[in-house]
């Protein structure tokens, strides 16, 4: 089997993914996209064949004929799109190429029939197979047009080795007997800190807090609510980091209040890696992540009030604390693999390939009418 894939940029679990698929299953692939070091090494190790690629936008003429050059040369089965814009300019560099299309999808929302751009992703006609990181995404996908018969919901697998040895050359003082909270995230307003700002106002002192915050803040209402939450408890923003597992390791719990649109977030990922328990909004694939009550705490997004409940809940025991971070590590471990994650994505290439031959050269796609995409 020969496999295109094309990504704007790899993340860690994608850039494993590739190379156990040429590793374990022999399976000759072909990477266009603009990669880390870390993860070139990691893709060189296991032959994969990477070909330098800037993807500047959705409609790239010179991302375009890279791919259709690529795509002559190696003559893939499958091609598989790891992004937006890797989709969209992959649909269109190899219309008339016999092959099948895979997409990835790790998000939820800006899809629409009535969208133009959506059907030159993922309501295009040509898209075979789109994976999802989630059943939430799944269940997204589906309200929005996608055939169902077109979504397959494969959780994206980690090791935990890969969070390992993590230390931090500034380590976080937490005020004694305060109780660490970590939250990451790019601080939008979808991604509810400022609820979780508002839930730590309702805590009293004889409860003392210390919030670490990590990520760009991009809502401007955060830095005056943090700076009223100072004054009971305290707290540490850290700005972006491309490591933020230095940070996390001495929280005690881990908040992601968001509002809307999660996917299957890294960010929890991380924390579930480092034993720290979860505390999560019923959004996304999150509650899919974090059992409620088993290892984390899942409640209703918008809610300062329940938010604060469940830190105290754990602040005020401490024991149980330690064994939803342990349980949420193990959880990790068992139920998100790479190994699940390779075997069933290989599953989705045989399957696409044995169902039916490779079907001729067909019409690009067709958007709604009344609607037109100028190609």
């Amino acid at each position: 089997m020969r496999l295109l894939a094309i990504t704007t940029t790899t993340d860690l679990p994608e850039a494993h993914l590739l190379a156990e698929l040429s590793r374990s299953y022999g399976i000759a692939v072909t990477l266009l996209g603009t990669l880390k070091q870390s993860h070139q090494s990691i893709l060189s190790a296991a032959g994969v064949t990477i070909v330098p690629l800037a993807l500047s936008g959705r409609i790239s003429r010179r991302a375009i004929i890279a791919i259709r050059n690529a795509a002559r040369e190696c003559e893939p089965d499958i091609i598989h799109s790891f992004s937006n814009r890797a989709l969209s300019n992959g649909l269109i560099a190899t219309r008339g190429l016999r092959c099948r299309h895979v997409a990835y999808r790790g998000a939820i929302g800006n899809v629409s029939r009535w969208d133009p751009l959506s059907w030159m992703t993922y309501l295009h006609p040509r898209l075979d197979k789109v994976i999802c990181v989630s059943h939430a995404v799944e269940d997204y996908l589906a309200g929005v047009g996608v055939p169902r018969n077109k979504l397959r919901t494969i959780y994206k697998g980690h090791r935990l080795s890969w969070y390992e040895g993590h230390h931090s050359d500034a380590p976080l003082a937490s005020p004694t007997d305060a109780i660490t909270i970590g939250c990451t995230a790019n601080m939008r307003p979808v991604k509810g800190v400022d609820i979780l700002l508002k839930a730590a106002k309702l805590i009293p002192s004889t409860t003392p807090l210390h919030l670490v915050l990590i990520g760009e803040i991009r809502d401007k209402q955060l830095p005056p609510l943090i700076s009223s939450v100072n004054e009971v408890h305290r707290v540490t923003v850290v700005g972006y980091q491309e490591n933020p597992i230095p940070f996390i390791q001495p929280c005690h719990i881990f908040v992601m209040p968001s509002r809307d649109r999660e996917g299957l977030p890294k960010a929890v990922i991380e924390a579930m890696s480092q034993g720290v328990a979860p505390i999560v909004t019923r959004v996304g694939g999150m509650p899919e992540l974090v059992v409620d009550g088993e290892c984390g705490l899942v409640i209703k997004p918008n809610s300062p009030e329940q938010l604060a409940a469940a830190i105290i809940s754990l602040a005020t025991d401490r024991e149980r604390a330690t064994l939803l971070g342990a349980r949420a590590r193990t959880r990790l471990a068992e139920h998100f693999t790479l190994d699940a994650t390779v075997a069933e994505t290989r599953a989705v290439y045989e399957e696409l390939l044995t169902a039916r031959p490779l079907r001729p050269p067909g019409p690009h796609f067709l958007p709604p009418h009344g609607h037109s995409a100028s190609l």
